[in-house]
């Protein structure tokens, strides 16, 4: 039996607005005496009022076998695992014993039970508050005892009646994804090279020869779980007015303007579960299986390796028999994310695929903020989504997601993270994608509102593929911008210059760049112009009445990010 519970003591507004600054100043111990477990709050002013948190356990042979103990949470989770299955669950491991500043403080506490056939054991588990040490100390005492406890809750119930539990079904059921290191299909095609030397090689990362890149080799250890590094190694990405953060499992946060007043998605400050608000998924639509197309939230047992470089993030790996590529990156001055996306089916088949991006709104500091004021709507023409901002100064500002895919690519778009979710679900295991068909156009509102784009793509054996996935966050709502235009400029012999375009109100670029025969060119843009391949992406541009042509004053981009110009074939 184990028990887990996250400390606070803290305000719940200041533990939100910072959790890793917040949950420093705990500190642990362990009062042998009364096998109880002390939290405490080092005070950072004299006036502020102590606070101690006890954790102890009781109930029948309490002090006949040993009780284990920890507080460290990165211990008992472990880079990697998941707090549905940590790692001082899965691993036949005693718990560590950890006490004092651990920086990210739990209690937890174990303890072996045998049970003989048809027998029966009572244990409790005490979670309580008190004003100083002695009074937590004597709080676990009181209850050590199972007649203490139980008179504890006949009182309880004589005050408050309990209702009889009621158990009643959800109304959906969802297959469970295949453990990754179980599913065969999931074997590569080609592992990502590593024959590469680089610079202060650490074990899990280092340097590229000309020092432009950070380079990070995953590989997956014998439960095919990814052996990560010992936190989140992060590239930030930012021009002026929009950025984004990237970890190397390609969780982060975009914001606009602001980087904490105005998050587009989620800053989780978890460096040990490195929860993802932002999320790139495919679907084979023959066998149905799921995976995402970085190393998290859904990865497969195979070698990643990411490239964090000057402006930009690359993600590369292959798996189920397909080659895949993600460059996360921003324009210069555009309020714009983009996301391009690469596959390669090298197999003698043809692939059938659901890409699928999600995106978890916030529009603020933190997620419950402004959730009641958030709607999503959809642009029937380009199936671009957009919200509209209520965040004090930012307010009337537009977020939008969208997809540039070739013209007879089929797009789904909605607003609903509930409908995507799915009761009790996480990005980790997302209900939309395990249903029969890509799902779900509905606008979303309030605390379920979020940006899902999912577009369908057929890649025939051999070929090249690709996606554009442009998102951002604009000016004062308007007319819908003109998503839709067709990218001027030449698409055979060679590389066009950078055109600066109007790009949902902000100024854009984007280039075409053409292979040899064979095969089939590679190209992007910030906006959804209809050339094959195609990109995807989230962050904030401004909207504007008619298709202006670009502004005299403005100067080109002519650089692009690396990753963008030296695509491996």
């Amino acid at each position: 039996m184990t028990s887990y519970a996250e400390v606070v003591l803290n305000a719940p507004a200041a533990d939100a607005a910072h959790p890793a600054f917040s949950k420093i100043f705990v500190q642990t111990e362990w009062a042998a005496e009364t096998r109880a477990l002390l939290a405490r709050r080092r005070p950072r002013a004299p006036e502020e009022p102590a606070c101690w948190l006890v954790h102890a356990l009781a109930g029948e042979g309490r002090d006949a076998l040993p009780v284990q103990h920890e507080t460290d949470r990165a211990r008992f989770i472990g880079r990697g695992y998941t707090l549905a299955a940590p790692r001082a669950l899965v691993e036949p491991e005693p718990l560590s014993g950890t006490v004092g500043n651990v920086l990210d403080p739990i209690v937890s506490l174990r303890r072996t039970v045998e049970l003989a056939a048809g027998g029966e054991a009572r244990i409790t588990f005490l979670l309580g508050a008190a004003a100083d040490r002695e009074s937590a100390l004597a709080l676990a005492a009181r209850y050590a005892e199972s007649a203490t406890v139980e008179a504890a809750f006949r009182a309880a119930a004589g005050q408050y009646p309990l209702p009889d539990p009621v158990f009643s079904s959800v109304g959906e059921t969802r297959p469970v994804p295949p453990s990754p290191a179980s599913d065969a299909d999931a074997s590569p095609t080609a592992l990502p090279a590593d024959d590469e030397p680089l610079q202060f090689w650490n074990g899990h990362g280092g340097f590229s020869a000309d020092g432009g890149e950070y380079v990070i080799r995953i590989r997956p250890d014998a439960g095919g779980r990814p052996i990560l590094p010992p936190q989140p190694w992060t590239n930030v990405v930012a021009n002026p007015q929009f950025g984004f953060i990237a970890s190397e499992t390609g969780a982060g946060c975009t914001w606009s303007q602001n980087s904490r007043e105005n998050r587009l998605t989620p800053w989780h400050n978890d460096p040990v579960l490195d929860p993802h608000g932002e999320a790139l998924y495919l679907r084979d639509e023959d066998g149905g299986a799921v995976w995402s197309l970085q190393p998290g939230p859904i990865p497969q047992p195979v070698a990643y390796e990411v490239r964090h470089g000057f402006g930009y993030s690359r993600y590369r790996h292959a798996s189920r028999g397909l080659e895949q590529e993600v460059c996360l990156f921003a324009p210069r001055e555009d309020p714009l994310k983009l996301a391009l996306i690469r596959l390669h089916n090298p197999s003698g088949r043809p692939r059938r695929l659901s890409l699928f991006a999600y995106a978890r709104l916030v529009l603020g500091v933190l997620p419950a903020d402004h959730a009641a004021e958030l709607a999503v709507t959809r642009d029937p023409a380009t199936g671009a989504l957009f919200a509209e901002n209520r965040n004090r100064e930012f307010a009337g500002r537009v977020a939008f997601a969208a997809l540039a895919a070739p013209p007879d690519t089929p797009i789904h778009a909605s607003g609903d993270r509930l409908s995507f979710l799915g009761r009790h679900g996480s990005p980790a295991r997302p209900a939309a994608l395990y249903r029969d068909a890509v799902a779900g156009r509905s606008a979303g509102r309030g605390a379920r509102s979020l940006f899902r784009v999912a577009g369908n793509v057929r890649d025939r054996a051999g070929r090249h593929g690709g996606t554009r996935l442009p998102a951002g966050r604009g000016g004062r709502p308007g007319p819908r911008p003109a998503l839709d235009r067709p990218l001027p400029g030449g698409r055979r012999g060679g590389a066009t210059p950078w055109p600066r375009r109007k790009a949902l109100g902000g100024t854009g670029w984007a280039r075409c760049e053409s292979r040899p025969r064979r095969r089939r060119s590679i190209s992007w843009s910030t906006a959804g112009w209809p050339i094959k391949p195609s990109v995807a992406g989230f962050g904030a541009g401004r909207r504007f009445t008619s298709p202006a042509a670009p502004s005299a004053s403005a100067t080109s981009c002519r650089t692009p990010p690396p990753c963008c110009t030296t695509i491996p074939n």
